[in-house]
């Protein structure tokens, strides 16, 4: 090959790939990736509602203050009372409403007790304090409240009459600061109360008109084997199984020793 067919060679490949190059060019794509994002309006809000105080509770005596909704912080109760005698008790129910538009769940219940301000890790041996749902179950953390529910707590302190000795003057301060969060993949439902409460804690659920679970156990038909009383002491002395037949409530039920 001459020198001349060589140079018409080299300019014919380096056209090729001008032309190629040119070609592959005009063959890409502009890729564009767009998107649209909308936040939607939500708000958070559970509180407390409603404070129904038992009406056998002690009367409120000069320097107390019955169980009030703090005006500034509707998720803050306070209350003050004086238990004169074994057998007195204080007891209430209030409301947790979840307002907002996002579930929620119990984090830290942040659960005090001082004995004359002295800070103490068991409540004394001459007083109940109890902090359950209506129905008496348990308030545990991760349940959940879902937007829109409505669920109730029951608060009592007793002065025990089951004592050796009487306590002298003394003053209990109780705190109970149940946290809510945003409900997760660990946030659990409260357990039904006729499937896994006592059967005084399936009384509590009717007696205190809490009574979905009851309903639900009654429209399915559910039975469950269920510890009974028969002394009335607290110890269950005997099993039983139970299927709820209806859920009303004849004025009889009212009378005393019923």
């Amino acid at each position: 090959m001459n020198r001349n067919n060589k140079k018409v060679t080299t300019y014919f490949v380096i056209l090729s790939l001008l032309v190629i190059g040119i070609v592959y060019a005009i063959l890409q794509a502009n890729l564009q990736i767009n998107g649209t994002a909308k936040i939607q309006s939500n708000t958070w809000d559970i509180h407390f509602d409603n404070i129904v105080i038992n009406e056998d509770s002690v009367s409120i005596g000069t320097g107390d203050s019955a169980a009030t909704i703090d005006s500034e912080n509707n998720c803050k109760i306070d209350f003050e009372v004086t238990l004169s005698l074994p057998g007195d008790f204080y007891e209430f129910t209030v409301d947790v409403v979840n307002a907002g538009t996002i579930d929620g769940m119990i984090g830290e219940l942040n659960k005090t007790l001082k004995v004359n301000n002295e800070a103490v890790s068991e409540t004394p041996d001459y007083l109940t304090y109890s902090v359950t749902y209506a129905d008496g179950m348990e308030i545990l953390e991760n349940h959940k409240i879902e937007a829109g529910e409505t669920e109730t707590y029951k608060v009592r302190l007793e002065f025990k009459t089951d004592i050796e000795e009487l306590p002298e003057a003394t003053t209990i301060t109780t705190s109970l600061e149940p946290q809510y969060l945003q409900a997760d993949s660990s946030s659990v439902v409260r357990p039904n109360v006729f499937l896994y409460g006592t059967w005084d804690q399936i009384v509590d659920a009717y007696n205190s008109s809490n009574i979905t679970h009851l309903q639900e156990a009654m429209e399915a038909g559910t039975t469950r084997e269920v510890g009974l009383d028969m002394d009335y002491d607290g110890t269950y002395e005997t099993t039983a199984h139970v299927r709820i037949a209806n859920l009303s409530k004849p004025d009889e039920c009212s009378t005393s020793g019923f």
